[in-house]
């Protein structure tokens, strides 16, 4: 199926995953999360991703977390409008140049395995409904009620519903105004 990853089997997951936890400790987060990887997966994911959702997962090409960082923290812009502007890599975005309510970090859309190929992602690429109050979250392109937990510049999280997700992300294009997803100019 297109902009799926091959499966890794169930034998070679164990394998998959004493990889990418090793990586983990080396990473950037592995000391301040207590070198424990367990933190970056959703409990529903967890309990998911051997079960209803196994083929899914298996299909992930990253199986260690459940979450994403907004690519906009790397998506520097020239321009004002977030999504018309261009890469510079000379650019950092100071934490000044952003608001305590930006969003930086969300739950995966789990029904494409393709979006976890890294650990970041534009909005356009979606939130989970993995937290649905009723209905079945199947191919994640109607809203079934569902919400997911996203991270903010101030350090704390907030369940944000698939509905609110997607009329910031404003998917049919690009945004015209900045928002808490698309948000901020870079800064030298």
């Amino acid at each position: 199926m297109p902009g799926y990853a091959s499966s890794t089997s169930l034998t070679g997951l164990q394998r998959q995953l004493a990889g990418q936890y090793e990586s983990f400790k080396h990473g950037q987060l592995g000391n301040y999360l207590g070198n424990n990887p367990q933190v970056l997966m959703c409990p529903k994911d967890k309990a998911t991703s051997t079960g209803s959702n196994s083929k899914l997962f298996l299909q992930r090409p990253i199986k260690l977390t459940s979450y994403t960082w907004n690519g906009n923290i790397i998506f520097f812009h020239t321009k004002p409008s977030p999504a018309t502007g261009s890469y510079n890599s000379g650019m950092v975005r100071k934490i000044s140049a952003t608001e305590p309510g930006n969003i930086i970090q969300w739950e995966t859309d789990d029904t494409t395995p393709f979006w976890f190929n890294d650990a970041g992602n534009q909005p356009h690429e979606g939130i989970s409904q993995r937290h649905v109050t009723g209905g079945t979250n199947k191919n994640n392109r109607q809203d079934v009620g569902g919400a997911a937990t996203v991270g903010i510049v101030s350090g704390a999280s907030v369940n944000l519903t698939y509905k609110k997700f997607y009329a910031m992300a404003q998917t049919g294009g690009r945004p015209t105004v900045p928002n808490d997803i698309w948000w901020g100019s870079s800064s030298r």
